[in-house]
């Protein structure tokens, strides 16, 4: 990938550094063109290239926790050199909660996961960290923006309705929420707007070949500036960087790396700026997104607001327990039908 494909993932996946998932439904080719120098175009162009590829596999919506009545937190810990990374991954994707496992090679692994917090969070703590055999464990919380819109069961609907395929066109959120369009966009609009629910892009940068993707853990000197030092670590990763996860207790920087060599300078560079405590450049052997764990939380939600979400008459993709959709996004990015993903296995 080029820098213009580092861009275009990044915008997918958070749109600008202070959010932890980007904080708009429909990506605006216009605003995102003028950002990366190149036309609109073009970046239709790369984005259904990236979809056709792989890299990219899809969008889904997330709603902010605080909606939800829950918060996000981040657990990193390495464990035993014997142990089978890849069944430990699938056994702790097992945990309620549980949206993302990331095995890496030096033996780490990395969760984000919802919780309740208080007593919950700690004995979801302790179990995870029983279940892996856990050591070096680092906790944080992941902040999103403040929220005080209350959601109608409306709301609810499309969300539930938006959650496995943020694509979806406002005429399909209709038939599938008995509204209409209109009514599913002004909705939208307004929990957009009042940072409600964000999205995310399903990815994998190893696509291309022989690429690397790696996660830059950084701690801060006590003290330090925060915003000025991830400031300048974007900065110095700019080129290969398409998530900083700038969080309470510690940050997560990922790049795209052609090689080890790529990888090793990344973690130098960022050792090297001011208020950085401490940086570990980590390679990401599996990632397992589980996006589609918080399905029944929004059900919850939606029966709570009085009313179950209308079935079509079969099972909906993205209905607990199915996988999240993959797709290209349709309608006003540019990208049709035909420029659908495939799914990967």
């Amino acid at each position: 990938m080029d820098r213009t494909d580092i861009g275009i993932l990044r915008w997918f996946l958070q749109g600008h550094m202070t959010a932890p998932f980007r904080p708009e439904v429909r990506p605006n080719i216009k605003i995102l063109s003028k950002r990366l120098g190149v036309t609109g175009e073009t970046v239709r162009k790369r984005m259904r290239r990236m979809f056709e590829a792989g890299i990219l596999n899809g969008v889904v919506a997330q709603p902010n926790p605080e909606v939800l009545g829950l918060q996000i937190g981040a657990f990193g810990m390495h464990v035993p050199p014997e142990a089978s990374r890849p069944k430990l991954a699938r056994r702790l994707a097992l945990v309620e909660g549980v949206q993302l496992v990331a095995t890496h090679l030096d033996g780490m692994i990395g969760l984000v996961f919802f919780h309740a917090g208080g007593a919950s969070l700690e004995r979801k703590l302790k179990l995870m960290k029983e279940m892996a055999g856990g050591t070096d464990t680092i906790f944080t919380e992941v902040a999103f923006p403040p929220c005080e819109l209350e959601l109608k069961r409306a709301d609810w609907e499309i969300l539930a309705a938006l959650r496995p395929d943020a694509s979806k066109p406002y005429g399909e959120l209709a038939k599938e929420t008995g509204l209409s369009a209109k009514t599913v966009k002004r909705r939208l609009d307004r929990m957009v707007a009042g940072m409600a629910v964000f999205t995310m892009a399903l990815h994998e940068t190893r696509a291309v070949g022989g690429g690397l993707e790696a996660n830059v853990v950084v701690q801060y000197e006590p003290g330090a500036d925060r915003s000025a030092v991830d400031g300048e670590i974007v900065k110095a990763l700019e080129d290969d960087l398409f998530y900083a996860g700038v969080w309470a207790r510690y940050s997560v920087f990922a790049v795209s790396a052609a090689n080890l060599v790529a990888v090793e300078a990344a973690e130098r560079k960022v050792r090297a700026i001011r208020g950085v405590k401490e940086a570990k450049a980590s390679i990401i052997d599996e990632r397992l997104e589980l996006y589609d764990s918080i399905d029944q939380v929004i059900a919850s939600k939606l029966r709570d607001a009085g009313r179950e979400r209308r079935p079509p008459g079969s099972q909906r993709r993205g209905s607990p327990g199915s996988k999240p959709a993959r797709h290209a996004p349709q309608g006003r990015d540019g990208v049709k039908d035909a420029a659908r993903a495939r799914t990967r296995p």
